[in-house]
């Protein structure tokens, strides 16, 4: 601003000493002001203004001298700045390259002092925590909070989540709690709380949690439910004898009709030796609403009951045909009642649509039975390669073609069995 009005004074000056400068100097000009007239040279003109040019040019002097420390501090704290700045992306790419340790070091090489720098050491935090250096971890989450109180939030929230990577699930839900009582809307808090409840199975306390992020729509159903069921199912299982049967009424309405809890209770029914009980339980789930993970367990409950079980797997199938635990199912419980051909076709069938080191052996157990001991053996060899990651081998290798490879020269064998049993 002062450049132009400086400017704008020199072009006037100029205009005004091309127009007066040649006028007789004795010529006076009059200029009335507060109705009287004063007068003076013409010529004194260029140098009136001339004298106010060299004055505004002394106040911007001035001023450029006494704002100069201000200038000078401005421009360091900026270039402090633009340092933090650089190392927070160099940094934080060196981590996402893997060079966990080489971008710590840049993290916390260029600290400016502010609150940019509880940034910094939480991301060297959590790659400290990446590559299992907890204590290195813990020492970068102190400096994070030492270096501003603002941070306080992120500092725990971080620190609730490492907790949780340690499997110290106790101490991260009393953390998360407190921080939900200073944070109630926060939806990322919340949802860490629920994980974590999910672990230590305080179903009561996830009720509450997840009511209030039903009503915030913090998650959809789906995702909510996914955090529920590990706290109804671990509410279950750390049940004793005792104290199941009231720990599942206890929770509820939806839980007691989610699979994965009707499977932790059934589970434990079943250990407790109420094998009909837990039949009836899963009966009833898989009427209500078909579940891979319930109609695989359905095969192996030992009820008094097995030639009801099987009508009943077989009647899922008609819906659920391509179910591979259902399948399974209905092979497990077909061998039971030593229906041994049909028992192998719905294993094969099982295995064409997933093939896994459980079925192999099942369908080993059977072709056993059967007297192909050679196919058997084929059957536990493979079961083995897949549990080590390898591929299958012989007729398993086959998928397409293993249910008529398995039939193959079995019959005589089967029937030969059948009437040694007889």
């Amino acid at each position: 601003m002062y450049i132009l009005i400086i400017a704008i004074l020199l072009v006037a000056a100029a205009i005004t000493y091309l127009k007066f400068g040649s006028v007789d100097p004795e010529k006076l000009t009059s200029i009335n002001m507060f109705d009287g007239a004063l007068s003076f040279p013409q010529y004194w003109i260029p140098f009136m203004i001339l004298a106010g040019v060299v004055l505004l040019f002394a106040l911007w002097l001035l001023n450029k001298i006494f704002t100069a420390p201000k200038a000078i501090k401005r421009a360091t704290v900026a270039k402090d700045a633009a340092r933090s700045r650089e190392a927070l992306d160099t940094g934080l790419m060196q981590i996402n390259s893997g060079e966990f340790e080489k971008g710590e070091a840049t993290l916390t090489s260029q600290l400016d002092g502010t609150k940019a720098d509880a940034s910094k050491f939480i991301a060297a935090a959590r790659s400290a925590e990446a590559r299992g250096a907890s204590e290195q971890a813990d020492y970068f989450l102190k400096k994070a909070s030492d270096s501003s109180n603002e941070a306080s939030l992120a500092v725990r929230t971080t620190q609730a989540e490492m907790m949780m990577g340690r499997g110290d699930y106790d101490k991260a839900e009393t953390l998360l709690t407190n921080l939900h009582s200073a944070a109630p809307q926060n939806g990322h808090i919340m949802s860490l709380l629920a994980t974590t409840l999910g672990h230590t199975g305080n179903s009561a306390k996830m009720s509450s949690l997840t009511q209030i992020m039903r009503k915030n729509k913090a998650l959809d159903e789906k995702q909510l439910v996914a955090l529920e069921t590990p706290a109804w199912s671990n509410a279950i299982k750390s049940a004793s004898a005792g104290e199941v049967a009231r720990v599942w009424e206890s929770l509820p309405p939806e839980a007691r009709t989610n699979a994965g809890a009707v499977g932790a209770y059934a589970g434990r029914l079943m250990e407790f030796g109420e094998a009909d009980q837990a039949e009836a339980l899963v009966h009833k789930a898989l009427n209500t609403e078909f579940d891979d993970s319930l109609a695989g367990m359905y095969g192996d409950i030992e009820s008094g009951n097995v030639a009801k079980q099987l009508e009943n797997a077989e009647r899922w199938a008609r819906h659920n045909g391509q179910s591979a635990p259902l399948q399974a199912t209905i092979g497990k419980l077909a061998a039971k009642r030593e229906m041994w051909a049909k028992s192998r076709d719905s294993l094969a069938k099982s295995a064409q649509l997933d093939l896994n080191p459980g079925i192999c052996n099942e369908l080993g157990e059977v072709l056993e039975s059967m007297g192909d001991t050679t196919k058997a053996t084929e059957c536990f060899k493979n079961a083995a390669r897949l549990a080590a990651g390898k591929a299958p081998i012989g007729m398993m290798a086959d998928l397409p073609n293993l249910g008529s490879k398995l039939a193959e020269a079995v019959g005589n064998k089967a029937s030969a069995v059948a009437r040694k049993a007889s």
